[in-house]
């Protein structure tokens, strides 16, 4: 005797709408999209910056230091 599987709206709703909620999120880390607050990657793009510059070529030290200098804002 064969088992009869029964969905009920509600379960198919839940379903679509976690299955949306998955493709949205997958969206997003594609994008790129991060949720860090602005001042914490500056920050911490600032520091690697300023662990680079150093290893720069000498034409391109000074850029890189004024860009620190500006607080690492583009401008």
């Amino acid at each position: 005797m064969k088992t009869a599987h029964v969905y009920h709206l509600c379960d198919i709703i839940l379903g679509g709408i976690a299955l949306l909620f998955s493709a949205a999120t997958f969206a997003f880390a594609l994008l790129g999209v991060d949720d860090l607050p602005t001042d914490v990657r500056s920050e911490s793009h600032a520091h690697h910056v300023a662990e680079l510059c150093p290893h720069l070529p000498a034409n391109e030290q000074p850029e890189c230091l004024a860009w620190l200098r500006q607080g690492g804002r583009r401008g």
